[in-house]
């Protein structure tokens, strides 16, 4: 799923951590970042006990990318469906 997802993050905005040397006051409004290849090395790591964990680093990002961000602008909404197209994958893996 991870892999799908990054894959589907076309401009990368949320693949690698936010570089606070283009956006030094990133850390000023998230305290605790999150991106898909942290995502991606927990589920490799099986850091995720339970879908409910993915589920809440996947909140987490849309969380911090509004935090930063605009309301309603591009990189918000991206994050929304990036969020929502991997809810809809954990929902399918959860089903028998």
């Amino acid at each position: 799923m991870a892999k799908q997802l990054i894959e589907s993050d076309a401009e990368m905005w949320f693949h690698y951590p936010v570089s606070l040397e283009a956006y030094p006051d990133y850390t000023l409004a998230v305290t605790v970042p999150i991106c898909l290849a942290t995502i991606q090395e927990r589920a490799a790591n099986h850091f995720y006990r339970t879908l409910a964990a993915v589920r809440f680093d996947l909140n987490l990002l849309v969380s911090n990318c509004k935090r930063y961000n605009q309301p309603g602008s591009e990189v918000v909404r991206k994050a929304e469906q990036l969020r929502d197209a991997a809810m809809e994958m954990l929902l399918k893996a959860e089903t028998p």
